[in-house]
């Protein structure tokens, strides 16, 4: 293996890593906001529970970014979000086990 296949190699790592840890917070936080959408109050119907998501070039939101705060839809978006990155960490695992 040359030296810029290992680098690849080492990148990629570091991006299943990164996808699972944060699926797995996800998927945590999907579970969560679930089990308070079933105990609402019927008058309630648009609110999932997740009244803010934010998308940023960096963590702080400097350097521009989204923040999308509403009452209902963003449970949809983290169900896209997630289905997601479901599908790129198998892409990056099949891609390492390639190497």
């Amino acid at each position: 293996m040359d030296e810029l296949k290992l680098e690849n190699g080492r990148t990629l790592l570091k991006t299943i890593k990164n996808t699972k840890e944060n699926l797995r917070l996800l998927i945590n936080l999907k579970k969560e906001k679930e089990k308070s959408i079933e105990k609402r109050q019927p008058d309630n119907k648009y609110d999932d529970g997740l009244y803010t998501l934010n998308i940023g070039q960096y963590d702080d939101m400097s350097g521009g970014g989204g923040k999308l705060t509403r009452y209902g839809g963003n449970m949809e978006l983290l169900n896209v979000i997630i289905e997601t990155l479901e599908n790129q960490l198998n892409a990056y695992e099949k891609e390492f086990e390639a190497m």
